[in-house]
């Protein structure tokens, strides 16, 4: 009788084991799941993140994050996968490369042109 309990006892501990460690890795897969979700636009919602979003499609995006990082995949290579699928405009933050020069560098030129011309104007008022 004495050996049954053991064994019972050795059971409960081994299944408490078990769902101590699922739930730590599920919180662990869920912070990183936020984590990447959160460059992600939604592109359903108005320019709202994945990770607040509640739709249809942020659901399936979650759920391809969740699949890669159980797969092993890295942070970038996930957020890769999901623009090759999806195209750019689904990062929050575009790269930075050639085609995309006009939308980093143009308010910034604008803002220029203004200084200078409110700064001419102003010369030419003053003198």
């Amino acid at each position: 009788m004495q050996s049954l309990q053991k064994q019972f006892i050795i059971c409960l501990s081994v299944l408490i084991a078990c769902n101590a460690v699922a739930k730590s890795s599920s919180l662990e897969y869920d912070t990183q799941i936020r984590s990447i979700s959160s460059k992600l636009r939604c592109l359903v919602c108005n320019g709202s993140p994945v990770s607040e979003s509640n739709t249809v499609f942020a659901s399936g995006i979650k759920a391809i994050i969740k699949e890669k990082l159980e797969a092993g995949f890295s942070e970038d290579k996930i957020i890769n996968y999901i623009v090759s699928i999806y195209g750019p405009e689904i990062l929050f933050e575009p790269e930075i490369k050639k085609s995309t020069y006009i939308l980093w560098f143009l308010p910034l030129i604008l803002l220029a042109l203004c200084m200078f011309f409110l700064l001419k104007k102003y010369i030419v008022n003053n003198l």
